[in-house]
C-alpha cells in the first residue's frame, strides 16, 4: 500500500494499531491505517469465522443473493473512493433502468411512488393524488404544512426548539398522520428498520431538521434546492425494497472527500458488483491479507482492553510508547492478548460496551443504549412465467398500517442485472416483528442462521417478539410466498427458498442519540489512543461506515502524538 500525502503536518506512528471488528469498518480501518502510517503493524481482530459483518453474499445455482445490503449510495462519496483505491471502480455496476420504480402496498394494490420525491417529500400535489398513495384529504395535508404556527423568529412551527423530535412526530406534524403511515414509515422502516416513534429525527435525517429550522416550510425549501422538477431517475435513498427519495443527510454533513467526483445530473446513484456486496469487503481483505504490516485473526473475540502494555523508553526506536505511557492491551476470550499503541473500536454497540466497561463504566451503559431491529429475508426464485404481474421496478413497501410481518419485497432480479438465470425471477421478502421489538440487550454475538445451517433453536412465543422469532424456516417461507401469491399473482413453487435472519441488524439512534454520541466522545478523548469507527455511531450506510473508518484513523493522529518517530 502506498502512504497518501497529508501536506506537511509532522506525523508519528506507532509499533502497532489494534482493529476490534471486521466488519466493513473494521476492514476499511485497518485498510486506511495502513496507509496512514506505514511503519506500523495493524492487527484485525474478528470473533466471526469470516470478515465482512452484514455484507454476505451467497450464490447458489445462477441465483446471486446479497443477504445484507445490496447497493452502494454513491452520492455519499467514501464508498466509491474507497473503490477507487482498490481498483474496483470497473466492476461496478448501476441498476437495470426498468428496475427503479418503487411501490406502496395499500388495501392490497400496488401503488407507485411519486416520481417528485426528494428526501421521502413529494414536492408535486397533482401526482401525489394521482398515485392513490394517500387519500384526496391525507395528500392535501402534506402541502397544507404544520397546523400550529410559528411563535418567534428563527421558531420551529408546532414544537420545541431544544426538542429531540422524533421520526413519527416530525412527519406527523409537518405532513399529517396519514403521510406517515403510508409513506415515511415505510420509507424510513425500510432503510433503518425500527419504530419510528422511539428514533430520532435529528439522528437519522439532520437534513430536514435543518431544513425546517433554517426556512420553516420544508417543500418550497426542496423545491428551490432542486429547482422546483422532478428529480432525476435514480436519485433516491435506499431501501429494502430498492431505492426510494433522496436521503435526507444525517445529523452532520459528510465531509468532502479527496478526489471525490461530483455525480452528473439525472445519474443513478447506487453502484453494485456483478458477484454481489462481497466483491467489495472481499477485496478489502485480499489487500490486507497481502501486506505483510497486516495480521487479520478469525474467531478472535476480544474479552476487554485495559492499559497495561510494557512502557519503553522513548529512544529504543521507532514506534515505541512515550515514556510513562503503557501500551494498550487486548485480551482475547480464548485466551492471550495483543499490544497495542492504538485501538480502533468497530465492534456493534453491544460488543463495544462489554469490552470497554472494565475501563469507563460509564461510557459501557451509553453504547449499550442503542438497541438493533431483528428482521428476517426470504429467498424466493420464481420462474417468470409464473409471475402474474408486471415486474417493473426494483419491488414495494408494505407500511406497518397493513398489518402483518412482511414489510418489502426486492424484485432483486429486475434491479440488477446477473442475479438469476434466464427464465426466473429472484425476491427477496422482508419480514420484522412488530413494531418495539427491538434487540436492547443482545447477546455477545448476534443469533444468524447461515442458510442450511439449521434453523433457531425453539423457544416460547409468549411476547410478538418472540413470536416471530420462534418461526421455522418453513413457515416464513409459507408466509412469504403467501404474500406473493396474493399480491404478485404467483402460481408456482420455487425453484430455490432460503431465510435468512438478522437478531442485531441495523443500529437504531433512538431519542437522544446525538447527544449520547457526544458522551461518547468526550469519554473516549480521555482515553488517549482509543478511537470508535461504525455503524453503532456514525451512520448505517457502507458509506458511513467507511467514511467514520477513514475519520477514525484521522483521529489518530492527535491520539498517538508523543508515540514514535516524526517523519
Amino acid at each position: 500500500m502506498t502512504r497518501s500525502k497529508r501536506g506537511e503536518r509532522a506525523e508519528r506512528v506507532a509499533t502497532r494499531i489494534a482493529v476490534l471488528g471486521g466488519g466493513v469498518s473494521g476492514l476499511a480501518a485497518a485498510f486506511y491505517a495502513r496507509r496512514e502510517y506505514p511503519e506500523a503493524e495493524v492487527v484485525v481482530l474478528e470473533a466471526s469465522e469470516r470478515f465482512g459483518g452484514t455484507v454476505r453474499t451467497v450464490a447458489k445455482d445462477g441465483f446471486v443473493l446479497d443477504l445484507g445490503p445490496d447497493a452502494l449510495l454513491t452520492r455519499k462519496p467514501a464508498g466509491l473512493e474507497l473503490c477507487r483505491i482498490l481498483g474496483l471502480e470497473h466492476r461496478l455496476i448501476a441498476r437495470n433502468p426498468e428496475g427503479r420504480a418503487v411501490y406502496v402496498r395499500r388495501n392490497g394494490e400496488l401503488r407507485r411512488l411519486p416520481a417528485s420525491m426528494r428526501m421521502f417529500v413529494p414536492l408535486d400535489e397533482s401526482e401525489l393524488r394521482a398515485s392513490g398513495v394517500l387519500s384526496a384529504p391525507g395528500a392535501a395535508r402534506v402541502f397544507r404544512g404544520p397546523l400550529t404556527a410559528a411563535t418567534g423568529p428563527g421558531s420551529v412551527p408546532g414544537r420545541r426548539a431544544a426538542d429531540d423530535e422524533s421520526i413519527e412526530a416530525f412527519f406527523s406534524r409537518r405532513f399529517g398522520a396519514e403521510m406517515y403511515r403510508y409513506l415515511a414509515e415505510p420509507l424510513t422502516a425500510g432503510i433503518l428498520g425500527g419504530d419510528g416513534s422511539r428514533l430520532s429525527m435529528a439522528a437519522n435525517f439532520g437534513e430536514l431538521v435543518r431544513l425546517e429550522r433554517e426556512h420553516g416550510q420544508i417543500i418550497p425549501a426542496l423545491r428551490e434546492r432542486f429547482g422546483g422538477s422532478a428529480p432525476p431517475a435514480g436519485a433516491a435513498a435506499e431501501s429494502k425494497a430498492g431505492s426510494i427519495a433522496e436521503q435526507p443527510a444525517a445529523a452532520a454533513a459528510e465531509k468532502p472527500l479527496r478526489g471525490a467526483a461530483e455525480q452528473p445530473a439525472g445519474a443513478d446513484v447506487f453502484r453494485s458488483f456483478p458477484g454481489g456486496m462481497c466483491e467489495l469487503t472481499g477485496a478489502l481483505e485480499e489487500a490486507l491479507r497481502e501486506d505483510e504490516g497486516c495480521r487479520l485473526e478469525l474467531n478472535s473475540r476480544v474479552a476487554g482492553i485495559a492499559r497495561g502494555g510494557r512502557t519503553v523508553s522513548p529512544d529504543s526506536g521507532l514506534g515505541a510508547p512515550a515514556a510513562g505511557r503503557s501500551r494498550w492491551r487486548v485480551e482475547r476470550a480464548g485466551g492471550g492478548s495483543v499490544e497495542a499503541d492504538a485501538v480502533i473500536c468497530a465492534l456493534p454497540a453491544y460488543a463495544a460496551s462489554r469490552v470497554i466497561s472494565s475501563i469507563d463504566p460509564e461510557l459501557a451503559p451509553l453504547l449499550a443504549e442503542t438497541v438493533y431491529s431483528r428482521a428476517a429475508a426470504v429467498f424466493l426464485a420464481i420462474p417468470t412465467e409464473a409471475v402474474a404481474m408486471d415486474l417493473s421496478g426494483s419491488g414495494y413497501l408494505v407500511p406497518r398500517a397493513e398489518g402483518g410481518i412482511v414489510t418489502a419485497c426486492t424484485w432483486s432480479s429486475r434491479k440488477w442485472p446477473g442475479r438469476a438465470p434466464q427464465g426466473y425471477e429472484l425476491l427477496r421478502v422482508f419480514m420484522a416483528p412488530p413494531v418495539g421489538a427491538d434487540r436492547d440487550a443482545p447477546a455477545d454475538s448476534p443469533a444468524v442462521d447461515i442458510p442450511g445451517r439449521g434453523e433457531p433453536a425453539a423457544r416460547d412465543a409468549s411476547t410478538p417478539a418472540d413470536a416471530f422469532e420462534a418461526l421455522t424456516d418453513g413457515e416464513l417461507i409459507e408466509r412469504a410466498l403467501g404474500e406473493l401469491r396474493e399480491t404478485l399473482g404467483i402460481r408456482a413453487e420455487p425453484r430455490l427458498a432460503e431465510v435468512w435472519r438478522w437478531d442485531c441488524g441495523v443500529a437504531n439512534y433512538t431519542l437522544g442519540h446525538l447527544e449520547r454520541r457526544a458522551e461518547i466522545e468526550r469519554r473516549l478523548q480521555q482515553q488517549s489512543g482509543l478511537v470508535a469507527a461504525g455503524s453503532a455511531l456514525y451512520g448505517v450506510g457502507i458509506p458511513d461506515c467507511i467514511r467514520s473508518a477513514r475519520e477514525a484513523v484521522d483521529r489518530l493522529g492527535t491520539a498517538l502524538a508523543g508515540l514514535g518517530t516524526a517523519i
